[in-house]
């Protein structure tokens, strides 16, 4: 049976946990953004689509905030990401206060416990990102 998205969510590319096949156990697998300047913002949000097929309870995704300079946490976003979709959602998220005035990298990360079966559960996808500050 056919498991994750059938396709990206616009155009032809999306990032994924694994484009052809299940997670493994024990993941701790990310995707960080390039720099983002948030210097001379005094707020800011971010867009992105995402699809998921995350073992529910045992294993998760996340969305956080990092310093781009060492990339140190400077805010979880969401956490506790699992279930399966059904179809390519949209997700929106206001940036805390403590991202303004820096330069931020998003990580979108997956982590799994030490049983999974790797045939079952594809992973974290995402496309469309897009941070807009004002």
């Amino acid at each position: 049976s056919l498991v994750g998205p059938p396709a990206a969510n616009s155009l032809v590319n999306c990032f994924g946990t694994n484009l052809s096949g299940g997670y493994e156990i024990e993941a701790n697998v990310w995707l960080r953004s390039p720099a983002i300047d948030l210097t001379a913002a005094s707020e800011a949000t971010l867009n992105y689509a995402r699809f998921i097929d995350i073992e529910a309870v045992f294993d998760f995704g996340s969305v956080s905030i990092l310093d781009a300079t060492d990339n140190s946490l400077i805010a979880d976003i969401e956490t506790g990401i699992d279930g399966l979709s059904t179809e390519w959602e949209n997700s929106r998220h206001p940036l805390p206060a403590a991202a303004m005035g820096r330069m931020i990298k998003i990580q979108f990360r997956l982590e799994s416990d030490n049983f999974v079966d790797p045939a079952e559960y594809f992973g974290f996808y995402v496309d469309d990102v897009q941070v807009t500050a004002r």
